[in-house]
């Protein structure tokens, strides 16, 4: 069984984002309780006999201290890509939908009004705080691509907290896909027989009845590289601990704590 991307604790931020301060709610009791209850009313009515795999969706990162303390049976799995091309993928899926927010945070970075209040709210993964905003301020981010950067730097940095991570590499998936799912498998104790299916799956587009197609994305206009954006890009990177725009991501473990990042 599959939930994909179930959006109870996103839409919970996202109409109270006015009146909660995300980066110190997420480690109250009454959010460690909020999010046990989630999880147990979202699944409660599956058979979880052979497992429920759960994909996590926008400003869902907050949940994985929780899931360590109250279910420390469940197994997680980070998966990554490098992020030039994860960045240039989301902003080609992405462009047409947050061109006019874009427009108005090119201008002023933490513009949190409006239609650019909730694209700063995802694009900080929820995490707007003080030193975030100083760096969004400093390097001023133009393009959605840029934007993208800075999620997935927050992201990242807010993943590699605490106890390591199952870590999966979808450049591992792409050139070694055989090797990597037996890993994945062994991980979540599923019988290694099921690994064709699995491969087989892999050469499909998962998102093609979706917006986020393949052939849909391919109509929407590119990122412009420029050796501007680029080192604007690096300097985000930078500001992170996160290796530059074209580089290989290597996972670590890091710790930190939300109110202060």
């Amino acid at each position: 069984m599959t939930l994909s991307e179930p959006p109870l604790l996103n839409y919970m931020f996202i109409l109270n984002a006015r009146r909660i301060y995300i980066p110190e709610f997420v480690e109250t009791d009454f959010y460690y309780k909020l999010v046990e209850a989630v999880v147990k009313t979202s699944v409660k009515h599956f058979n979880g006999k052979d497992g429920i795999f759960w994909k996590t969706t926008l400003m869902d990162d907050p949940i994985v201290p929780v899931l360590r303390k109250v279910f420390p049976k469940h197994k997680l799995i980070l998966a990554t890509r490098n992020v030039s091309p994860s960045a240039q993928s989301f902003a080609r899926a992405f462009g047409p939908g947050f061109y006019r927010s874009t427009v108005i945070l090119s201008w002023n970075p933490v513009f949190n009004w409006g239609s650019a209040s909730e694209m700063l709210l995802y694009f900080t993964n929820g995490m707007l705080t003080p030193r975030i905003q100083s760096i969004l301020c400093d390097v001023k981010p133009q393009n959605l691509l840029e934007w993208t950067v800075v999620f997935w730097s927050i992201k990242l940095r807010m993943l590699q907290r605490e106890a390591a991570m199952f870590h999966v590499r979808y450049e591992d998936l792409v050139s070694d896909s055989q090797g990597t799912l037996t890993r994945i498998f062994n991980h979540l104790s599923i019988p290694v027989k099921h690994i064709e299916v699995a491969a087989e799956a892999l050469q499909r587009d998962s998102q093609q009845a979706s917006l986020f197609g393949k052939e849909i994305r391919s109509k929407h206009t590119p990122w412009k590289r420029t050796e501007k954006s680029v080192a604007r890009c690096n300097r985000i990177l930078e500001s992170f601990g996160l290796p530059g725009f074209d580089e290989e991501y290597v996972y670590k473990c890091r710790d930190w704590n939300c109110k202060d990042f």
